[in-house]
């Protein structure tokens, strides 16, 4: 998505949501809130200011396909109460951004208010969300541009949520109501990543016997499972994902093993449990062995687990 190709405020939060370079469209101008400690691009006609990035809400698939820009207007105080976590069941929004409207007034009446001008400051703010089209529904008023957004009907944040806090049952939870165990966040994080990464062996078992992959990598560096749990040292996760065949030899976008991440942080017990598995002698982009960064970093613990 080319900068120039930028010319609506939904080309423009799509490209930062695949985070892909882009100019704001013209007639908006930026400005930073100290106290709240994000920025706006304040749109010269209307005055509205419009949130800097979009509040993702994730599908929970790795392609981009499905996904609607939509703007929720507000005060200050409710945005504030948006960047704080806490969504309303339902939201109304509209597909229109501040500058296809002419005033505060006219934001307030699209949203049916009864008197516009005197709720005209309820709209000087909009807040972009990127939202799978699903949580989406048009309302029937004619005249108005007006859609709901179904924050109670996404089952894809709580789930992801259980997998950072390790949380068993609540996982299980999600796939009973029909959440796939291959689940990611929007920058293409598996749930199986996100509960290794915090060291959960029983929240791994569940989404390994769902079919999760044991070997995917993510995106941005490329890493796995296994060396996520590698570097946390959290070697009773690295012998459940061992168990279910993952590669200890697989490597990151730095030519780094999980063996090499254990070594990076000095978790020796992890080493202990990857070092049999071999990849001893490979190096990484650096030319380096585990044992060698282990020693450059001067981890005794880790140096004496690779040399046992």
């Amino acid at each position: 998505m080319a900068a120039e190709g930028a010319n609506t405020f939904a080309i423009y939060m799509e490209a930062l949501a695949r985070k892909q370079k882009a100019e704001p469209p013209t007639g908006y101008g930026y400005k930073a809130d100290v106290a709240m400690g994000v920025g706006f691009f304040k749109d010269e006609k209307t005055g509205c200011q419009v949130l800097e990035k979009p509040v993702i809400i994730p599908s929970g698939k790795l392609n981009f396909q499905g996904n609607l820009i939509m703007y929720a207007y507000c005060s200050g105080e409710g945005v504030k109460s948006i960047l704080e976590g806490q969504l309303p069941p339902m939201l109304p929004a509209t597909k229109k951004e501040p500058k296809e409207f002419d005033s505060l007034a006219a934001i307030a009446d699209n949203f049916g208010a009864t008197d516009p001008q005197a709720k005209s400051g309820n709209s000087a703010y909009c807040v972009p969300f990127r939202v799978p089209a699903e949580l989406t529904s048009q309302a029937e008023t004619p005249g108005r541009d007006l859609w709901i957004i179904r924050f109670d009907q996404d089952l894809v944040t709580p789930f992801l949520q259980a997998a950072k806090t390790g949380d068993k049952a609540k996982i299980v939870a999600g796939m009973v109501e029909g959440v796939a165990s291959e689940t990611f966040d929007e920058q293409g994080v598996s749930a199986l990543m996100m509960a290794a990464n915090v060291g959960s062996a029983e929240t791994c078992e569940v989404l390994l016997k769902q079919s999760a992959n044991v070997d995917y990598a993510e995106p941005t560096n490329k890493r796995t499972p296994l060396m996520f749990a590698a570097q946390g040292g959290f070697t009773d996760v690295v012998k459940v994902l061992v168990g279910a065949k993952a590669d200890p030899l697989q490597v990151d976008s730095e030519g780094q093993t999980a063996l090499m991440w254990a070594a990076v942080a000095n978790k020796a017990l992890t080493v202990s449990a990857l070092a049999p598995l071999g990849g001893k002698d490979l190096t990484n982009q650096q030319g380096l062995t585990a044992l060698a960064i282990a020693e450059k970093m001067g981890h005794a613990d880790a140096i004496a687990a690779l040399k046992a």
